[in-house]
């Protein structure tokens, strides 16, 4: 038996196998991996799932998961970060410098390697927050952004909203930038300030920026999420949270709500900064020894 790389979250909760997770959703469930940028053309499909990384610190977990899904024959999509949030102005992604990103040496090409797995790479948005830091308009910055990926070779089609301490601050959420992403309960073109800086939301429609969908109002009906390292579960009818994915119930209670569902359309929301990699021991991995000695390992181990 070929023994493969894997990835564990040891945090709130607990997940024994990032592969047995995934897969469990594809094959025992049936649900069809999709890609955002796909799906947002005809979100009418059901059996689906949309598996999401929201890479908010760590791109060397992204590509460690990314590698993990294709080598599973999975596609999934990856919201990278933009520096200013974490009181940070650095990170993988690049540096804020003189009202402008900079962005690291290897980035895009981290992102290109990402790409070519089938991955698809998406805008992680705290542009409210970008705004704030660097002074300027935030179709400006977005705008900015969206064009360094296509130069880059990477098209980009869509973003994620990210939830940071500023914007619960101002009390905004980040997709309020977009005219199509409107909050239930919340004003339309309202002006969000944080001292001497202020924005109206709702000002910039997504495809004059070259973009075609928001994450979060891409339709969903059932959700799993590692949010804060606690995995949640979701439904429009139930919700069960803090899960350990390390026993049969736990998958059980996944498949009993996907049951009680008409048409699943399942987002799962995986940040890799939770995760570690599960490297196999040296003698369990393909052309390292013959498969007796193998044998003779696992019984000694």
């Amino acid at each position: 038996m070929t023994v493969k790389h894997d990835a564990e979250m040891k945090g709130v909760s607990t997940v024994e196998s990032f592969r047995k997770l995934v897969g469990f959703v594809r094959d025992d469930l049936g649900l069809k991996p999709v890609l955002y940028r796909d799906y947002c053309k005809d979100p009418a499909e059901a059996g689906i799932v949309l598996v999401r990384h929201d890479v908010d610190h760590s791109i060397d977990n992204a590509l460690m998961l990314a590698r993990i899904e294709a080598d599973m024959g999975l596609r999934s999509t990856y919201f990278m970060l933009h520096p200013g949030d974490y009181d940070n102005d650095e990170n993988y992604y690049g540096r804020i410098e003189n009202g402008r990103i900079v962005h690291q040496p290897d980035f895009f090409a981290r992102c290109r390697e990402i790409a070519a797995m089938g991955h698809e790479i998406g805008i992680h948005n705290d542009f409210f927050q970008l705004s704030f830091l660097t002074g300027r308009p935030i179709r400006e910055l977005l705008l900015a952004e969206v064009e360094a990926f296509h130069a880059a070779g990477i098209p980009v089609a869509g973003s994620a909203s990210h939830g940071s301490t500023f914007v619960r601050e101002i009390e905004a959420v980040n997709y309020e930038i977009f005219a199509e992403c409107v909050s239930s309960g919340k004003q339309r073109s309202r002006i969000v300030k944080s001292g001497t800086w202020e924005a109206e939301t709702h000002t910039i429609s997504l495809a004059d920026v070259g973009l075609d969908y928001e994450a979060y109002f891409v339709p969903r009906n059932m959700d799993i999420s590692d949010t804060g390292s606690a995995v949640a579960l979701a439904s429009r009818t139930f919700r069960a949270d803090n899960m350990n994915l390390t026993s049969d119930e736990a998958y059980d209670l996944i498949r009993k709500t996907v049951a009680e569902i008409d048409g699943v359309r399942l987002v799962m929301l995986i940040h890799p900064c939770w995760w570690n990699e599960i490297v196999p021991p040296f003698w369990a991995m393909d052309g390292i020894l013959p498969s007796g000695l193998k044998r003779m390992f696992r019984r000694a181990g």
